[in-house]
């Protein structure tokens, strides 16, 4: 068995941390959601989401934890990876920016793509499918079914 990588589980301990803080900005904020008739209320996504990102953050913390004394460190970085975090950024950036111009399905899923193809994705054209097909369903999802209005863009979608 291998020694993990020190700059690995340190990046895992401290994602593992973020996640815990944002489970709990999220239960909080969906606890405050106000309450209405409906028989799916506005905190039914959010509140399993940040108790799943609680339960992950809590993962991460703990096996990260047991293997930092076993960590050892590791090789150089990857060439081209502080390009792959801007372009990431970038890609953010552009999708926030896009978003009320050209609607959710289509900001979406070339975000899915373009972030699957940043972090190495291997097929390219089931990895726009697939974003494609992420996009579509969240959107049907949270625009039809919980009546959450995403913007539609010029197309209707």
């Amino acid at each position: 068995m291998t020694e993990p990588d020190l700059r690995t589980v340190r990046a895992t301990l401290a994602f593992g941390a973020l996640m815990l803080l944002a489970a709990v900005f999220v239960v909080v904020d969906a606890v405050r959601l106000p309450e209405t008739s409906a028989v799916v209320g506005p905190a039914a996504v959010p509140l399993p989401v940040g108790v799943l990102l609680a339960v992950v953050g809590a993962g991460l913390l703990v096996r990260s934890r047991g293997q930092l004394r076993a960590a050892t460190p590791g090789e150089d970085r990857p060439p081209h990876g502080a390009l792959r975090v801007l372009a990431l950024v970038g890609t953010l950036i552009a999708f926030a920016l896009l978003l009320p111009l050209l609607g959710y399905v289509m900001c979406s899923a070339a975000l899915f793509t373009a972030t699957a193809m940043l972090l190495g994705a291997p097929r390219r054209p089931a990895t726009a499918a697939i974003g494609w097909a992420l996009a579509a369903v969240v959107f049907l999802v949270f625009d039809r079914l919980i009546g959450l209005s995403l913007p539609a863009g010029p197309w209707g979608f």
